[in-house]
């Protein structure tokens, strides 16, 4: 989840929705949307349901909005390379997520999940490789700083779990792998001698498939649950347009898909302790044809919230829409006038929310995780009221 890459494009305006939308010439060449599919309401048991709400959306959602969850995960504070949380990007500026959990901002949402028996986490996110590997050059202290730091701000907002999202991207040595688990195995430890019972990690889909920072079967030995980020399969920097979060297409149009990779990661991980996370966002690019897989005019990609392409689709007759069978993923084709260009969005609609759900379903996994609150349209979660959410907490 390059989440931080998120915040500039998610705040941009609308400008595209306001952009003048014609007719062009170039057949599309996407399946049109279909029904919408109905979500298989068995099995009866309990499943968790993970939100991520950031700290850059607290204005944009509203507290009812998280009934729906068993946990609600807030995004979040950044480690540093020496393990200590970070308060200051520079001299007088205060590093915004800190700056945004102690202004308040969060307090109705963590009483709403409070007063509805939902659990709360605090995600702790590291994504400077460089700074990963500084971090990891001396795991138990490090786990330590960490620790010390983080700990009395568990306790002080009363939060359950603790989620440690480290995003390396590339390959990371044998000895940085060791290290992460033995860095992981110190703060667990640390956690539960200060009675903070529940560990998260996040890891990426890709992180079985291409043996990246993360063992997740050593790690899930260690963590209470793993959140698989299964999204960003193509991302706002991508050279050419496609699903965000494709189900199928692996070894045919992709190099995997979220099937794949989580067939793959099953083999080294008990089914109840893996979350798939679901974006509750797309992208859109500028191209300058309608082809699946058209190339990207470069710079163009931004962030496309579900509740902005919903917007869009209010007021854009001549918008193109459709569905990616293959993906499972909505589309949206429609040419800026002005421009000549193009514009290509993937997004999630209800029915892909449906298909992700059946996909957790079928693989008997623990539950799901949504990125991000914020970002979803009016009923995009609606898909969840057939998904029994268990609020039981593990104690």
């Amino acid at each position: 989840m390059a989440k931080v890459m998120m915040i500039i494009s998610g705040i941009l305006a609308g400008a595209a929705m306001a952009l003048i939308i014609v007719n062009y010439g170039p057949a599309i060449e996407y399946k049109l949307t279909n029904p919408l599919v109905e979500i298989n309401e068995t099995p009866s048991e309990k499943y968790q349901v993970v939100g991520f709400l950031p700290y850059w959306l607290l204005t944009q959602e509203k507290p009812e909005s998280i009934k729906s969850l068993t946990t609600l995960t807030y995004f979040g504070l950044t480690a540093g390379a020496d393990g200590e949380i970070v308060k200051f990007n520079k001299p007088g500026e205060s590093e915004p997520g800190w700056h945004a959990l102690n202004s308040g901002k969060l307090d109705q949402f963590l009483e709403q999940a409070k007063q509805l028996n939902i659990k709360s986490s605090l995600l702790i996110f590291t994504g400077n490789n460089q700074e990963i590997y500084q971090l990891l050059s001396d795991p138990v202290n490090h786990a330590d700083n960490l620790s010390r730091e983080v700990i009395p701000i568990l306790k002080k907002y009363g939060f359950e779990d603790l989620n440690l999202d480290m995003e390396f991207t590339g390959p990371a040595t044998a000895g940085a792998r060791i290290n992460f688990l033995t860095f992981l195995s110190t703060l667990k430890q640390n956690l539960r001698q200060n009675q903070i019972m529940s560990l998260t990690v996040e890891t990426t889909a890709s992180e079985t498939v291409n043996q990246k920072l993360i063992d997740v079967g050593q790690a899930g030995k260690i963590a209470d649950q793993i959140i698989m980020m299964a999204y960003d399969f193509h991302a706002q920097g991508s050279p050419v347009t496609g699903p965000v979060s494709p189900i199928s297409g692996g070894k045919v149009i992709l190099e995997f898909d979220i099937s794949l990779a989580v067939d793959e990661t099953l083999k080294e991980l008990p089914a109840d302790k893996l979350l798939l996370g679901i974006p509750l966002y797309g992208y859109e690019w500028e191209s300058l044809t309608a082809a699946s897989g058209s190339a990207v005019i470069p710079g163009t990609g931004v962030t496309a919230s579900s509740k902005r392409v919903g917007q869009l689709l209010e007021n854009c007759p001549d918008c193109q829409t459709g569905y990616d069978e293959t993906a499972d993923e909505a589309f949206v084709i429609f040419k800026d006038l002005h421009t000549g260009s193009i514009h290509h969005i993937f997004y999630p609609n209800q029915r892909a929310m449906a298909a992700k759900i059946n996909l957790a379903k079928k693989r008997n996994l623990g539950g799901l995780a949504l990125w991000a609150l914020g970002y979803e349209s009016p009923h995009l979660l609606d898909a969840l009221d057939v998904y029994p959410a268990g609020k039981i907490r593990k104690n």
